[in-house]
């Protein structure tokens, strides 16, 4: 529904330019008439916006008169762009900082007079035009060292054990030094770097959770500084932004968990739209983006040959039952599980899992299962209940798995008489006395009597497990963290790290209350439950555009309420991205790009639909709803597979050993070879596979995917492009005839290959026409392609092999 403007609005503007040598002003103000021929300097209009999809805000400023404003500024001088929404009020504020890039002559206007189109960037520009890597020959020999040394000491970032902020701060502090720009201070006197209008003070992540084991993709970075933050923010979990930092007149880059838990949302920002500030929105909700299974996963996981399912994704069974098995799965760079204090010697008749069982978990589990499921495999479901909760017995989850089956539902009384324990005892379960400073330097006191003591083996682990156990919230990963902290600085820093784990568990509680969680869960666990939570209902959720009455307190990042007195409601929308338009014609307004909307809000609560259920209603997914084997029976099968092939290497180089090509043409004699598993699945990643990261989805990514699921030798040497000299170099065959099986790849600049880096493609079947390849970010950035390359053609003639 559309609300027209019934007030115009006409602010006062000032524009700042910084210069090499000089800062000036250019001012407009309504008490000036700006019509007719008589323009002098002014303002015509400007636009700005700031999306957190984009990688930069932009400006675009009209301006008119004799001033030669292309002579005048340069590219990269600094503009400042400051608005007074309301002539009865005297505060003035930034709208927003940026640097140019353009400036245009857009011809005459009004009396031989010429008009001046200036654009430009935030400073996130700086960011993106600043390249990091090494050269090709020299990184073709760094794939395990790589340039950017991890650990601590001058020239280094400490990747290892580091959470998303932490990394983030030291890559600023590490580069930013060396971007060198010429502008006057506030004084007038020529600084040389960006921090006299740019800051990153306030940053955080999920500090309880995150820690870095695998760091190839960081030490081996290749791309712009933006993209090494991009990669280091772990989306969706965290979100970076750049914003005006009002107090300091500076573009601060934002670094925050995502906001979608109640605690995290709640503490939100907010803005409050009138009715009379409203002049038209467009929003809706489409089921563009629904999934039905969640899943958080890591790098680790693909480089292990190991029957073992170790992420833990997550779904409900009634958005199964409408979308099938639709997944969102995430890979997480800083997420991993800890080692678990159970043993694979415990008995099946003990609890061997990790989370804390309640009544409403089980029955959820139960029901998202269902009777028919279960009764026709009744040991599959007391498995999964004795192996997922800790607390639930084997003889017991027998008991509770019986009952259901031959009732259809287990009542809370009768839950209590098999578990014996009662609901109630279950939330009240963790009796344990919070940590305090004093409580746990004790423990510590107590153990650790010198120096010496902190290398002690077996005083670490007794240090480990009583911190473990003796708190509320007691975490042997967070426990195990400050004892080595512990270890390493000899207890000269035993305040602060003891303040920090304190803190940490403090934050556990917090999460795992948020997300339906225990403060034990495997942080993939928690992981994967807040991505169902936050993104099951998307079908449900309001987005699109808001325009009102311009004013510059809108920002990215805040919650927006929407009252609409016309039909007595109150709209609870977050802000994705914000956009200032001004023109002396039609005044000024805000666009605002808005998500995650619900109606029936208060203010400051929210809408009560937002964490209603089935937020934190998820289950475990195991597999086997459409029919088929479960998961870990299916990983099982093909880690039995690649064994008995002989293909069970566990080496994460750039080799990977597999079958003979002619082995291949033999087993698939006949036929077609069976559809690339990445056609649909865009996230499997084959074990070993060392182009993970920002390099997943890449053509060599593909290659060796669809190499190691064929059993075929899987390789990889760099770029595509150099493929072919890496072959040779290993000892692996090349040539020039095609072969079903093959690796085609593509020189830089050819017909078929990129400029920058070549191409390689899979060879899926050789015909009479030519050859008919499969491949990955050819066509369109990231995505699966297949293609006929036929005899006589550029590509086919461009075109080198890698066989076996």
């Amino acid at each position: 529904m559309a609300h027209k403007m019934h007030r115009f609005r006409r602010p006062k503007i000032r524009f700042e330019f910084h210069t090499d040598e000089n800062i000036f002003t250019l001012r407009y103000e309504n008490t000036k008439d700006v019509s007719g021929e008589q323009l002098g300097d002014k303002i015509i209009n400007f636009e700005t916006k700031n999306a957190m999809a984009d990688d930069s805000a932009v400006f675009v400023l009209t301006l008119a008169g004799d001033t030669y404003w292309d002579k005048l500024l340069m590219i990269n001088d600094i503009v400042k762009i400051f608005v007074n929404p309301s002539m009865e009020d005297d505060t003035e504020e930034q709208v927003l900082i940026g640097m140019i890039s353009s400036v245009n002559n857009v011809g005459s206007y009004g009396n031989n007079q010429k008009a001046y189109r200036i654009t430009g960037q935030s400073f996130s520009k700086p960011f993106m035009k600043f390249g990091l890597g090494v050269m090709r020959e020299v990184n073709a020999f760094l794939p395990m060292a790589g340039w950017l040394e991890d650990g601590e000491g001058e020239g280094k970032i400490k990747f290892t054990g580091s959470s998303s902020h932490e990394v983030m701060k030291q890559i600023l502090d590490r580069f930013v030094p060396y971007m060198r720009y010429k502008y006057p201070n506030k004084q007038g006197k020529p600084i040389s770097n960006l921090t006299e209008y740019f800051m990153w003070d306030n940053l955080e992540s999920w500090d309880e959770y995150e820690n870095i084991r695998d760091v190839t993709p960081f030490i081996n970075f290749d791309g712009s500084l933006s993209d090494l933050m991009d990669f280091t923010t772990a989306k969706p979990f965290n979100e970076k932004f750049y914003r005006n930092n009002k107090e300091h007149g500076k573009t601060e880059l934002i670094l925050r968990r995502t906001p979608f838990n109640p605690t995290q949302w709640r503490a939100l920002e907010y803005t409050v739209v009138e009715t009379e500030d409203l002049i038209e929105e467009d929003v809706g909700k489409n089921d563009v983006e629904t999934y039905s299974i969640f899943n958080v996963t890591n790098s680790m996981m693909y480089k292990q040959i190991d029957a073992k399912v170790f992420s833990k994704p997550q779904y409900h069974k009634r958005l199964v039952d409408r979308y099938g098995y639709t997944r969102l799965e995430v890979e997480n760079p800083f997420i991993f599980d800890e080692d678990s204090s159970t043993t694979d010697e415990e008995s099946n008749d003990n609890d061997t899992g990790q989370e804390l069982g309640t009544y409403d978990k089980i029955v959820r589990d139960l029901d998202n299962m269902g009777r028919d499921n279960i009764s026709r495999n009744t040991e599959k479901m007391i498995s999964k209940l004795a192996r997922t909760y800790r607390n639930v017995r084997k003889d017991k989850a027998k008991k509770i798995v019986d009952y259901y089956v031959e009732n259809g539902k287990v009542p809370q009384d009768e839950y209590e008489k098999i578990v014996g324990r009662t609901v109630e005892s279950e939330q009240e379960q963790d009796k344990r006395p919070e940590a305090t400073k004093d409580s746990v330097i004790k423990i510590i006191d107590d153990i650790f009597k010198k120096e010496d003591d902190y290398k002690n083996k077996e005083k670490k682990n007794k240090a480990i497990g009583k911190l473990s156990k003796d708190f509320r919230f007691g975490n042997r990963a967070k426990s195990k963290k400050l004892v080595d902290r512990l270890d390493k600085t000899k207890g000269a820093t035993k305040d602060k790290d003891v303040e920090s784990f304190i803190k940490e568990l403090t934050g556990l509680s917090n999460v795992s209350a948020d997300t339906g969680s225990d403060p034990s869960d495997s942080p993939l666990l928690i992981f994967s439950k807040m991505l169902f939570n936050w993104y099951h209902n998307n079908p449900n959720f309001f987005s699109g555009e808001i325009t009102v009455l311009g004013h510059p307190k809108y920002d990215l990042g805040q919650r927006l309420f929407v009252k609409d007195n016309q039909r007595d409601e109150m709209w609870e929308f977050y802000v994705e991205s914000v956009q200032h338009k001004f023109s002396y014609k039609e005044g000024y307004i805000t666009i605002l790009g808005v998500t995650r909307g619900l109606k029936s809000a208060t203010i400051p609560e929210g809408s009560k639909y937002r964490f209603a259920k089935p937020w934190g209603d998820s289950s475990n997914f195991e597999g086997g709803l459409l029919g088929e084997k479960t998961s870990e029976a299916l990983k099982s099968q093909g880690v039995e597979e690649r064994k008995s092939s002989g293909s069970d290497s566990e080496s994460s180089g750039e080799h990977h050993s597999g079958a003979s090509l002619s082995s291949l043409d033999k087993k698939y004699k006949g036929k077609e070879l069976p559809t690339p598993r990445n056609k649909t699945d865009t996230n499997w990643t084959a074990p070993g596979n060392p182009n993970t990261g920002q390099w997943a989805r890449e053509c060599t990514w593909y290659c060796y995917n669809r190499r190691y699921e064929l059993g075929l030798k899987a390789v990889a040497y760099g770029d595509a492009a150099d493929w072919i000299a890496g072959a040779r170099g290993a000892g692996v065959s090349t040539g020039k005839e095609p072969k079903r099986g093959a690796v085609a790849v593509w020189a830089r600049g050819v017909p078929g290959g990129s400029a920058q880096y070549g191409h390689v493609a899979f060879v899926e079947k050789v015909t009479d026409d030519g050859i008919y390849v499969s491949d990955y970010n050819y066509a369109s950035p990231k995505t699966y392609g297949e293609r006929l390359y036929k005899k006589g053609s550029p590509e086919y003639r461009n075109a080198q092999y890698i066989y076996d």
